[in-house]
């Protein structure tokens, strides 16, 4: 494996890209999980105390009457950002709409199930299971052919 820098002026500030050979998916996956476990979010725990936890650890988020909710497998946070404000901080770190309420950590689905209308189940590896609008089925169709 080589490791390649190119100097690009264009891009943002805080933007790394990383290319990978399609062949080489396991190796792009365990590389996510190692650099996304050093990337944190600030949430709200039940104490209403800030604490930081890792975008890996984070399975979905929900929007519910305007306050943002990040699930793990075991805890569920409130967030101190906008739903808006998440899925632009998350939509370059394999994190997905579902519909107009959800984000998904692509990298915790585990199935796909096409359902009638379009529409589409998402099941995550805690055993959740998230709807997927019509509007939105192209998010996961990628994933529907792995």
């Amino acid at each position: 494996m080589n490791i390649k820098f190119e100097k690009n002026c264009l891009m943002g500030k805080g933007d790394i890209v990383i290319q990978y050979n399609c062949a080489k998916e396991a190796a792009q996956k365990a590389l996510y999980n190692s650099i996304g476990s050093q990337i944190s979010i600030s949430v709200l725990d039940e104490d209403h105390r800030f604490k930081r936890i890792s975008i890996c650890d984070i399975q979905y988020i929900e929007n519910i009457d305007g306050h943002c909710f990040l699930y793990t497998a075991t805890d569920s946070y409130r967030s101190p950002f906008t739903f808006k404000q998440l899925h632009k901080k998350l939509k370059d770190v394999n994190f997905i709409q579902i519909n107009n309420i959800t984000l998904v950590n692509e990298e915790n689905i585990d199935s796909v199930k096409i359902l009638p209308e379009c529409k589409r189940l998402v099941t995550i590896k805690s055993g959740e299971r998230l709807l997927v609008s019509r509007s939105f089925k192209d998010s996961v169709k990628h994933l529907i052919s792995k």
